[in-house]
């Protein structure tokens, strides 16, 4: 597991910053960008306020930060297409179990990273519409220290509430890569979904 260890790592870095078919340009469609960078610059602002609180215990900030990644990001979505064709094979009570163990690891690993967050600048840097229900908003976080980090946010509109479905870090979209690295356990566990959720587990417990 140390390959997908690594790569949630990525994933939390990036929340923890900020804190996380080609463009149409009719009215509704520019309205929708608008609305999806909106979204995205108010979650950045709501994340960086709750990681600029010294005020805060670790405690607290878990509690606080749990609640803007379940109002934000559609974690189940994210859950259930890093498991892919898998998830049709498993059965109800492992998908339970397993969007219980991805939720807890998503929150347990993103506020363990809280503490690198070192007053850098984010910034929109532009969007544009890829489906009907799906928007990407482009972004950089500025850093003193290397090169800017662009990352773009695939935004999806269900029934008017806006969530994030997919962090994009350097062209790598980290939900494709979650989903490879789970493949890649389940096949090392003879194929069963109950490999990836033990893996879970494990990494829950430390």
């Amino acid at each position: 597991m140390s390959k997908l260890l690594k790569n949630i790592q990525i994933i939390s870095f990036v929340v923890a910053v900020i804190g996380l078919i080609a463009v149409n340009s009719s009215d509704a469609f520019a309205k929708d960008d608008k609305k999806a960078e909106e979204f995205i610059s108010k979650l950045g602002s709501d994340a960086i306020s709750l990681l600029s609180d010294k005020s805060l215990s670790k405690s607290a900030k878990k509690t606080k930060f749990t609640k803007i990644l379940d109002s934000k990001f559609n974690i189940s979505t994210i859950g259930r297409f890093a498991l892919g064709k898998y998830w049709k094979k498993a059965t109800d009570a492992e998908k339970i179990e397993y969007q219980k163990s991805f939720r807890s690891m998503i929150i347990n690993t993103y506020t363990d990273r809280l503490s690198e967050y070192n007053d850098q600048e984010f910034r929109i840097t532009g969007s544009n519409v890829k489906t009907k229900r799906d928007s990407l908003v482009r972004s950089e976080i500025v850093q003193d220290n290397g090169p800017n980090l662009r990352i773009d946010w695939r935004v999806r509109n269900k029934a008017g509430k806006l969530q994030v479905i997919d962090v994009i870090v350097e062209d790598i979209s980290m939900s494709v890569t979650q989903r490879s690295d789970f493949a890649s356990t389940i096949q090392r566990g003879g194929g069963k979904v109950s490999a990836v959720i033990k893996s879970l587990k494990e990494l829950n417990s430390k």
